[in-house]
This record gives structure tokens, sequence and C-alpha cells, in this order.
């Protein structure tokens, strides 16, 4: 907000690729770098946001991400990867933190409940919108895959950083998107990775979420459309 976009989410206790900056294929040091690089967010960078990393969080705590008078304490909420299913109130706060504007990440994968615990969000906004249960195997060279090419007709597949190509990913957890849009799917199938929607008066809160953790380095190391991507939904959360 104002000049800089605030950035929370899970930490590692909570998220097995927290937005930490952690190194290996699974950590997220290429994105974050390139969120504090001044040249892609700054007063004289692609966006004029600076990006602010706040604390990350275990829990989402009632009023830590909107207050009672729907002021958002954050911009952006990088849910990222997690195997904890959410709470009534986790859903209840990331709803309301939609509905005032905030932008949310939601990331599924391949191991037990990664994906699924975050339906009951789903569930609080009212939606039909699920992670399923299948999970599509991704095999051939290092088992890395090309996504669909999204339609650049979002926000975040049409943003700062430029238009989305093919999605580089992994095995992934099939989205069952209703209300939201299926952008992009996977692995040469017909199951939905990537989906998008707006929520709230006028449609000012976003929601992205996908089947794999398409900001690993693992992806954003080796493809430009993946690092673009999250630089586009982070600079969705400067207004």
């Amino acid at each position: 907000s104002g000049e800089s976009v605030s950035v929370s989410g899970f930490d590692g206790t909570r998220s097995r690729a927290p937005l930490d900056g952690g190194t290996g294929f699974d950590g997220t040091s290429t994105l974050v770098n390139a969120l504090l690089d001044p040249d892609n967010f700054g007063a004289s960078g692609t966006v004029s946001c600076a990006v602010e990393l706040e604390p990350l969080v275990t829990t989402i705590a009632p009023g830590s991400l909107v207050d009672e008078f729907e002021n958002l304490q954050v911009d952006v909420f990088f849910a990222g990867l997690t195997a904890t299913t959410l709470t009534s109130d986790e859903a209840a706060e990331l709803v309301a933190f939609l509905n005032a504007g905030g932008v949310v990440y939601l990331s599924g994968n391949s191991l037990d409940n990664e994906g699924p615990g975050y339906n009951p969000l789903f569930v609080e906004l009212d939606v039909s919108d699920r992670y399923d249960t299948t999970v599509e195997v991704v095999t051939g060279p290092e088992g890395v895959a090309e996504s669909s090419d999204p339609p650049d007709t979002t926000p975040l597949t049409n943003g700062p950083f430029g238009t989305i190509g093919p999605l580089s990913h992994s095995t992934f957890r099939d989205l069952l998107p209703v209300t939201t849009t299926g952008l992009a799917t996977g692995n040469s199938s017909e199951s939905y990775l990537l989906a998008e929607g707006a929520f709230g008066i006028g449609g000012i809160g976003y929601l992205s979420w996908t089947g794999d953790p398409l900001y690993f380095n693992l992806f954003t190391d080796v493809d430009q459309d993946n690092l673009n991507y999250f630089l586009n939904l982070v600079a969705r959360g400067c207004v």
C-alpha cells in the first residue's frame, strides 16, 4: 500500500517452501531476490512500489490480514505450499482479506493434503472450486514439463512484467475451478494446473491457485515465465 507492497505468508513450520529466500531446488531465493531488486520494484523500477517482506507466520490470526475497519494489514499473502488444513478462523480471515482487496496465492503438490488442505477457503468463499485428490504424474526429462499457454487476459498473465507463456511444472495436483477461471493445463493433459479469480466488491481482491509450487527455484531458475508470473502477482498488490 502507498509506496510499498507488503508480503507475508506461511513460514517454514507450516510450509516446506516458504517465501524466505531459501536456496536449493525447492527454495525461493530466485523469486525473493527478484522481488527485492530495485530494477523490478522501487521508485525507478518496473513497478513503483518497493516490496516489503513481512515476518512469515505459522498461523493466520484473526485481524492479522485485515482489521475491523477492512483496512489491509498486508497487501499479499503468499500462502504457498502447505499440507496443514486451514482452520475455520484462518479461512474466514483469508476471505475477509480477499473481500477487502488482498492478493492471495495458494499452491498444491503431490504429497498428502498439499492442496486439499486449502479447500476450507473455498467453502468459506461459498464457491464449488476445490483441489482434487487426483495427482497428475509428469514423466520425461528430470520430471519437468511445460503447461499449456495461459491466455493473456488476467492481471497476472499479462502484467507489468510481461505476458506469460507456458509454465514449467512437475507432477501436480488437479484443480477443479468453477467460480475461478482455469487458465493453464499441465503436461499435455486436460487437468488444470493454474486458476485465478477476483473477489470482493468490484473484484478488488485476487486469488491465484496452482497445482504445483511453480515458484520453486527448480522452475524460476530456468523459466522466465514462471518468475514473471509471480512478479506480476506481487505487483497486483501495488495499488
